[in-house]
This record gives C-alpha cells, sequence and structure tokens, in this order.
C-alpha cells in the first residue's frame, strides 16, 4: 500500500479551510486512481502558532497545502515547500482590503479614524490586516490593538479589536459597536458574510492595492513525476461538470510572476 497524500493546514480559514481540503484530497485520489497516492491523510494545523506550523510541516513531511498570502511566504521561507499554483475564488486570483463604515457615519477618510476603533478579522492577513495596518500608519495615526470594542483610544491613534470572525466583525460596524472595520474583498462581495441590507448602509473609506491572495505549495524535493501530475490535475480539476463545485475555491493556475519578491517585500 502506498504512502498516503499528505495534506497540511494552517488556520487561514479555520471557517471552511478544512472542509474545502477535505473535497480538494478526495478529488485529486479519485483523479489518481491509485497511481502514487491512492488515499489522503489531512494534518490540522488550525491552533497552531507558526513555530509548531513549520515543525508539524516538516515532521510530517507534507505533501501539499493552500494557504493565504501571509502563511505561503512563511512557509516557503522556513520549510521545504514552494508555491506552484495560485488559487482563485469568486472568479479571482486577486484580493484587496476594503476599510468599511457606515454610510451615516461622519467618517470620510482614513485620516476621520483618528481616536477611533476598527474591527479587525485576524491580523495574518495582508489585504485584510498589514495592507490597510500600512496605509493607516502612512497618514502618521499609531495603529493600536485594544481589547474590546469599547475601549478607551489615544489621540492620534487608531484603535483595532480583533474579533477571528467575518460576520461579526462586519456587524459590529453595522450595529455601531465599532467606528469600521477592516474586510478583504472576499468577504464585502460574499452574501454570506455580507447580505445587502447591511451592505447597502456601508461605505469603503479606503482600498489597498490587490494582492495574489492564495497558493497551492508542494514540497520542493517531491518526485517529478509525482509532482507533475498533481500540478495537472489541480490545473484541469474544475473544467468538468462534475468538479465545478468541489469547493468554495474556483480554480487553479499557474504563476505567471516573481513570487519571492512579493513575499520578500511582506517582510
Amino acid at each position: 500500500m502506498s504512502e498516503p497524500l499528505k495534506v497540511g493546514r494552517s488556520a487561514s480559514d479555520p471557517a471552511n479551510g478544512l472542509v474545502n481540503l477535505q473535497k480538494l484530497s478526495e478529488q485529486v485520489i479519485e483523479e489518481l486512481k491509485g497511481k502514487h497516492y491512492d488515499s489522503y491523510k489531512i494534518y490540522n494545523a488550525e491552533n497552531a502558532d507558526v513555530p509548531e506550523l513549520i515543525s508539524i510541516i516538516k515532521d510530517k513531511k507534507i505533501d501539499i497545502m493552500v494557504e493565504s498570502l501571509y502563511f505561503a511566504s512563511i512557509i516557503a521561507d522556513n520549510t521545504n515547500m514552494e508555491p506552484v499554483l495560485l488559487v482563485s475564488r469568486n472568479g479571482s486570483v486577486y484580493i484587496k482590503g476594503f476599510i468599511v463604515t457606515r454610510k451615516d457615519s461622519v467618517i470620510h477618510s482614513v485620516n476621520d479614524l483618528n481616536g477611533k476603533i476598527v474591527t479587525v478579522i485576524n491580523t495574518e492577513s495582508v489585504p485584510a490586516f498589514l495592507l490597510p495596518k500600512k496605509m493607516i500608519e502612512s497618514t502618521g495615526l499609531k495603529f493600536r490593538m485594544v481589547q474590546s470594542a469599547d475601549s478607551p483610544v489615544t489621540e492620534n491613534s487608531v484603535g483595532y479589536y480583533v474579533t477571528n470572525d467575518k460576520a461579526q466583525a462586519v456587524n459590529n460596524v453595522y450595529l455601531k459597536k465599532t467606528d469600521a472595520a477592516i474586510i478583504c474583498s472576499g468577504v464585502w462581495e460574499n452574501v454570506k458574510f455580507m447580505p445587502d441590507f447591511i451592505k447597502d448602509n456601508l461605505k469603503i473609506i479606503g482600498t489597498t492595492e490587490s494582492v495574489p491572495g492564495i497558493y497551492l505549495l508542494i514540497r520542493r524535493d517531491m518526485e517529478k513525476a509525482k509532482k507533475e501530475k498533481l500540478i495537472n490535475i489541480f490545473l484541469t480539476m474544475y473544467r468538468t461538470s462534475r468538479a465545478k463545485n468541489v469547493c468554495d475555491l474556483d480554480g487553479f493556475h499557474k504563476i505567471d510572476f516573481d513570487w519571492k519578491t512579493l513575499f520578500q517585500n511582506l517582510k
């Protein structure tokens, strides 16, 4: 019996990540038809910190991972895995960050956030934290974590409150629990997190640059034939009607830019 395909998972998408990986792994094993791999095993590192995640990848010799830009850059720097494909969601491989507030708010620009509190979903997202943080700090304002939505904020500062919940981040703004929220374009465009009755009452006051957001990583030392077979399966996976609803990711694409420079610029 052959070794199982070892699939790794970090905390980059706690709500959907495990379901996505299970569906993708099942599809890959079906496409392989017993060649190279006839089963899979997912190593779940959802609650692991970065050193533990890296240790799991090295110890378990993970074969493939689907990761956000933030985690992909860390993994590529510290393990023998590298990104080989871009992953599209909602029809695009690109994602950007939005700073949103209510339409009836007196906040009309990033400068107006002085002394306010912003809800963020997590601090490990390039489009939905690192890039908006850079945008806010470029105005001269300090960006500091607070413990609750009603914590005091000092002058010339913006407080950010971490919720770890996409729906709550949106609701906090809609219900006026915080002055604004930082979300990614994927949340803004997803009716599950942004129903029309909420979206119609919100406005975007800041937009970051777009970045390629999700990556498929594979071990550098994987046997060439296995690697090529896996890459081809992912590239062609969504070309048949049978596979189109594998998960809420909707395609895999070749990387046509210098990902090493992009990853380096995140530091």
